[in-house]
């Protein structure tokens, strides 16, 4: 979906697991031995996961961001930050915390599960690129070259991607990262595609969050699956599910009009049944984010 976060251009998205053409699911819906194929599957690919990608090389080599781990849950976490000291920070000191769509779950035309769901295409990591400090750009469990190898079990970026497991680990590493930040700053989590999922779920467990922005959020993954034709992501928390919200966080979800992975339609209602939400559909927009989401939510304040 980001899957969350793969994408190909402004047009021409193939909508599999993941939301890219490279990485369709296998499954569309072959009936009732769908549940069970694909938990053999991961179990045989559980030790199968090769670690490459890394982060440092997609900064650029005069930015002044820096590359960092973040230890959580038993997993390293990539992440970069923006600190430095000679570099303007936003007015009002707040922090802003970037992620990730769902990468490359699934490669060989969606025939197998890749060992190596780092994504290609990185929108977030270009905003965060053009984000005044403080600021964070935040990887998951097992993404760009990341482990323990051990620990990295392909449900974690097919079924498993939205679980209580991956959203504690990225909770605690933010939590300890805003642990070296100025206090009382308001914390934004701002997400694209299936990296605005977790930064939903994300803001439910970490208090310091008081905004979150989404793009393209699939907000209701079963229904999502349905869509598509795509085995249920059977391992993973459905926004679509939780009753009750923090009734302390801003959120702002925003929609392409032309998305044809995560079209307005089908799913403004389930994000209208979020306490509080604001939604905006972009005219003509389709599944890649616009340069800047922060300038479109001033816009719509």
């Amino acid at each position: 979906m980001s899957g969350n976060g793969q994408y190909q251009g402004r047009a021409g998205w193939h909508a599999p697991a993941c939301l890219h053409s490279s990485c369709r699911p296998i499954w569309r819906r072959p009936g009732r031995l769908r549940q069970w194929v694909p938990l053999t599957l991961l179990f045989l690919l559980a030790g199968c996961a090769g670690l490459h990608g890394s982060l440092s090389n997609r900064l650029p080599e005069d930015t002044p961001a820096r590359i960092l781990t973040l230890e959580a849950q038993g997993f390293t976490l990539a992440a970069a930050e923006h600190s430095d000291a000679h570099t303007p920070k936003t007015e009002n000191g707040r922090v802003t915390i970037f992620i990730e769509g769902d990468g490359r779950p699934w490669v060989a035309g969606g025939r197998r599960i890749s060992d190596n769901p780092t994504p290609r295409h990185t929108p977030m990591l270009e905003a965060f690129l053009d984000t005044p400090p403080p600021a964070l750009y935040l990887g998951r469990p097992c993404y760009f070259g990341m482990g323990p190898a051990e620990q990295c079990s392909a449900a974690l970026w097919t079924f498993s991607r939205y679980s209580h497991r991956i959203v504690d680990a990225m909770a605690e590493a933010a939590r300890r990262w805003l642990a070296s930040q100025p206090p009382d700053t308001g914390v934004t989590l701002m997400g694209h595609s299936g990296g605005g999922v977790l930064a939903l779920l994300i803001g439910e467990r970490l208090r310091a969050v008081d905004r979150v922005i989404t793009y393209a959020a699939p907000v209701d993954i079963r229904r999502w699956s349905e869509l598509h034709g795509f085995t249920p992501l059977f391992d993973s928390i459905n926004p679509a599910d939780i009753n009750t919200w923090r009734s302390d966080v801003s959120r702002l979800l925003i929609f392409g009009e032309q998305d044809a992975e995560v079209p307005p339609d089908v799913f403004t209602p389930a994000a209208d049944r979020i306490p509080g939400a604001r939604l905006v559909i972009v005219p003509e927009a389709d599944h890649l984010p616009p340069a800047d989401l922060s300038a479109l939510e001033a816009a719509t304040q």
